[in-house]
């Protein structure tokens, strides 16, 4: 049989005929049905969005991604397996009542297929009020009904077990035009898609207000901080994953921790919800769940002043939700707790043209393609009508905060770029950025002969070329290359006379000068300063993002007096000739320290290193990453604010779209 001209329903094995009866009954009303939601996809009407990012973080071995299975109905995977990057699900999800108690249904989204013009003409459909339909099509709805009610009747005379429900196929040339026009793929669907279709079509009287997740689950390992930057986003919810068997055992860390990442949402997403899951209930021992409330309620504030984006957990008097995620227990509270928080916000109900759905569709089902050019972007959307550049940017900004593509506009270069495949690009950035105890793998570098050059990467943070070429492909190189660039995870790495590549996020697996006591120090008393952030929380990957600006100002420098000394958490780079011309960076939990020995070049030091923070703020961070510059007082033992009075230069540079060239350029001046 021609695969094209099946449609799959689920039936069971003992009544075929069933199926058949059933779909006869219902093939007119069906097309009927398939047609209006098409015809009004073509229009330029709008629907609700009804979807949205869930944003799952926490630290490693925290059970984020057996927490995100059982979200999903998923078993429990007793083997912990740490998270590259982040990971990536889409999800459909339905809230049914059950003997009046609600109960929520998540699914991983099986299609590969682009499906988002499919369920929006759902919505369309479902909102057309029954009294305007025409007389006819009034008796055709009712009689479908009494046919679907005489049927499930028969079906469920049967004693059917769950281990007996398969897919039967139904051959009917009939519907096959239908079929094949899912998304207008002309017969190109599989059959997956066309389950999944003749499952919404079927469904579309109750599934017009349903809402569904794309998921981000995000590694917890320190090494991918850096990477989250770029992925967090406004529109969203957010999860803030816990042990709760570590506040028994070290609960400073766990206030730290907390802190920290309640901190990180809170500067790119301030209004989103944000939940806070405490995982391993069934092993926690000591502590009463009324006793963790209460050290959780330290970071939180009097009446959630500090964080008040955080969603409690109402029913159990707590806030936060405790789960089990081998047995399930808390999870069904969990699921509703993030669909009640979820449909309350304003994005979720954003009107969004079917014109801008069928071009995110046509541009997500090009399966060889997992990136664009904005002049593709703009020559797919001139094909569904969308002809200005203003209404193109708006559309990839819409979708970019979705979650559903990556778009940053940070400057001409990045807004060219258009990823329509997330999980690819993160894939493709964590063969770089990795954690080696868990995620690295020697053999297959001993093997092509490049042991050397992994070697040197996992242990100094520098790459060469022919290893970035090796993880990437070739093909791939140059676009990743420079988009790393341009996100501050990657700089030219040019002394010795030979280029490389820095990679400062994985400095974070090097011996620190504090143990090794290798750091240079020139002879001359420094000037000491630090700069401060506000709640004393530093943003993970400033430090090594001003460490990948630094690496790139000296690289430009003729000779400079040694190539940079980089640790963990600290660096010294040089800008000049001279022992003196370096500064002096040092990463504290709070702040960064800063020393120079050059006094002539103070202002031109400070003067980098706050041009780059504003650069981080432009482009990656936003305008909620503020910063002090304070300098060492010796008459107050103490750092006082550093005025104008000490002769800083005055910011007037706009950072805002300046190309990485331009910036370079600006800081040598």
């Amino acid at each position: 049989t021609d695969n094209s001209s099946l449609l799959y329903i689920e039936v069971t094995k003992q009544i075929p005929a069933f199926a058949e009866k059933l779909l006869k009954a219902n093939i007119e009303s069906y097309v009927k049905r398939w047609d209006s939601m098409i015809e009004g996809s073509k229009e330029d009407n709008k629907v609700p969005w009804r979807r949205s990012k869930l944003m799952i973080v926490g630290q490693g071995k925290a059970g984020k991604t057996a927490t995100v299975r059982s979200l999903l109905g998923l078993s429990f995977e007793p083997e912990w397996v740490s998270t590259v990057g982040a990971e990536l699900t889409r999800t459909n999800t339905r809230t049914r009542s059950t003997n009046g108690k609600s109960e929520s249904l998540w699914q991983v989204s099986k299609s590969n297929a682009a499906t988002f013009t499919l369920e929006a003409a759902v919505r369309f459909g479902g909102r057309r009020p029954k009294e305007s339909l025409p007389k006819e099509e009034k008796i055709a709805i009712k009689k479908e009904a009494r046919e679907r009610k005489v049927a499930l009747k028969d079906l469920f005379r049967e004693n059917v077990t769950e281990d007996q429900v398969s897919s039967l196929p139904i051959n009917k040339k009939e519907i096959k035009s239908q079929i094949e026009r899912v998304g207008e793929r002309d017969g190109t669907a599989d059959i997956g898609m066309k389950k999944f279709a003749h499952h919404v079509i079927m469904n579309s009287d109750t599934d017009e207000n349903a809402i569904s997740f794309n998921i981000w689950d995000y590694g917890g390992q320190e090494v991918f901080y850096t990477l989250h930057h770029l992925f967090l986003t406004r529109y969203g919810v957010y999860m803030v994953v816990f042990d709760l068997r570590e506040v028994e055992t070290s609960v400073s860390e766990v206030i730290r921790y907390l802190t920290f990442w309640l901190n990180s949402v809170r500067m790119h997403a301030s209004s989103a919800p944000v939940l806070i899951v405490g995982t391993h209930l069934d092993t926690l021992e000591e502590m009463s769940m009324e006793d963790i409330d209460d050290v959780l309620k330290e970071v939180l504030g009097k009446d959630y002043s500090n964080f008040p984006q955080v969603h409690v957990n109402e029913e159990e008097g707590l806030c936060f939700f405790p789960v089990d995620n081998k047995s399930g227990l808390g999870i069904e509270r969990i699921r509703l707790a993030l669909e009640t928080v979820t449909v309350s916000q304003d994005y979720i109900n954003t009107q969004v043209s079917f014109r801008w759905i069928r071009c995110l569709d046509t541009m997500l089902d090009n399966k060889e393609k997992s990136w664009f050019s904005l002049k593709e972007t703009k020559s797919i959307a001139a094909d569904y009508g969308i002809l200005s550049a203003i209404e193109v940017s708006e559309m990839l900004s819409l979708f970019n905060e979705l979650g559903v593509l990556v778009h940053l506009t940070a400057t001409a270069t990045l807004s060219d770029i258009v990823t329509t495949n997330p999980q690819w690009l993160i894939d493709k950035i964590s063969k770089v950025i990795l954690d080696r105890r868990f995620h690295l793998d020697t053999n297959k570098f001993r093997s092509v002969g490049l042991r050397e050059d992994a070697e040197r990467l996992y242990e100094t943070a520098v790459a060469s070329g022919d290893l970035l070429e090796y993880l990437w492909g070739r093909q791939h190189t140059p676009f990743f290359l420079d988009f790393m660039r341009r996100t501050f995870l990657l700089s030219d790495y040019r002394f010795n006379g030979k280029k490389r590549f820095l990679i400062p996020s994985m400095l974070d697996q090097a011996e620190s000068p504090l143990t090794t006591k290798k750091m240079p120090r020139p002879k001359r008393k420094e000037r000491q300063f630090s700069i401060d952030f506000p709640s004393d929380h530093l943003p993970s990957g400033v430090f090594e993002r001003i460490v990948c600006l630094c690496v790139s100002n000296s690289s430009n420098v003729e000779k400079p007096f040694l190539p940079p000394r980089l640790w963990k958490t600290t660096a010294q780079v040089w800008f000049g000739k001279e022992d003196l011309d370096c500064l002096y960076i040092l990463r504290e939990p709070e702040r960064l320290r800063i020393s120079i020995w050059n006094a002539e070049a103070e202002n031109k030091y400070l003067h980098i290193v706050t041009s780059i923070l504003h650069k981080i703020q432009a482009d990656i961070m936003g305008e909620k990453f503020t910063w002090e510059l304070k300098e060492w007082s010796e008459t107050k033992g103490s750092f006082q604010p550093y005025t104008l009075a000490n002769k800083t230069r005055k910011e007037t540079t706009n950072y805002q779209g300046l190309e990485l060239e331009d910036f370079l350029s600006s800081l040598a001046q």
